[in-house]
């Protein structure tokens, strides 16, 4: 199962993503964190939708939080740096073997996915590329690229019946 991989090199667009990480990067180093979010965000909306533009997002509050919650929020804040800096840059720079993937022994269990809300979003469109290449079904989930976290038990269920062969 992969669902909404962010293997953006196997997109005929690749060395504009390529681009838009290197933009990321250099607002990260130049500017910082919260700006470099802001480019972040904007490089992953729907092509000619709505999104944060170059205008960075509001960090989250914080007040009024329970403490676990607080705690919570900080440490993610406290990762995004390593998650901008090096985890993202790695994750889609990653090239997957398509000619091993389109191999019998693969293609026939790999199982493509995408969120409802995240049609036309960069970390949707790679899926949405691949079952297209490979001739399968798209598996829609609840929710965008987060539907895990924003729609659990119906994602668990959909999950449930992929699974149910």
């Amino acid at each position: 199962m992969a669902h909404e991989p962010p293997v953006v090199e196997v997109l005929p667009d690749a060395p504009a993503h390529r681009a838009f990480l290197a933009r990321v990067r250099d607002t990260l180093d130049a500017e910082g964190l919260v700006p470099a979010m802001g480019v972040f965000a904007a490089g992953l909306k729907k092509e000619g939708g709505e999104g944060h533009g170059d205008r960075a997002p509001e960090p989250p509050a914080r007040a009024g939080l329970p403490p676990a919650a607080a705690a919570r929020v900080e440490r993610t804040m406290g990762d995004l740096p390593y998650f901008l800096g090096r985890i993202v840059p790695s994750f889609m720079a990653y090239s997957p073997g398509l000619r091993r993937l389109e191999a019998e022994a693969v293609a026939d269990r790999l199982v493509l996915a995408g969120g409802r809300d995240s049609v036309g979003e960069l970390p949707h469109r790679p899926a949405a590329f691949l079952a297209e290449r490979f001739g399968r079904e798209l598996l829609q989930f609840p929710g965008g690229h987060t539907g895990l976290s924003t729609h659990p038990a119906e994602f668990g269920g959909v999950l449930r019946q992929a699974f149910l062969f």
